[in-house]
């Protein structure tokens, strides 16, 4: 999926593994999101959080396995917490 759109196929089944792994009800640092989960979570396309991992955005982290991106629920909720206290 790098440097594409989800198709919608995808981005549903982003959604439904997303709401799963929400459910779950386990500690943010302990949920680890997709690239396209993480989009879905913060409401954006996958192509503008791919942007968003650039250096562009450095507050928003990210860990790579293999070549895949990751992100920690705990990290995104500390990067909207950041934009929310910073854009007042």
């Amino acid at each position: 999926m790098t440097h594409q759109h989800l198709t919608q196929d995808a981005a549903d089944e982003a959604r439904r593994s997303l709401e799963q792994k929400l459910a779950t009800n386990a500690s943010p640092d302990k949920i680890l999101l997709t690239r396209g989960e993480a989009a879905v979570y913060l409401g954006i396309s996958y192509k503008s959080l791919e942007s968003y991992s650039s250096k562009k955005y450095p507050e928003l982290k990210f860990s790579l396995i293999g070549n895949r991106a990751r992100y920690l629920l705990s990290d995104i909720l500390d990067y909207l917490e950041l934009k929310k206290t910073t854009n007042c």
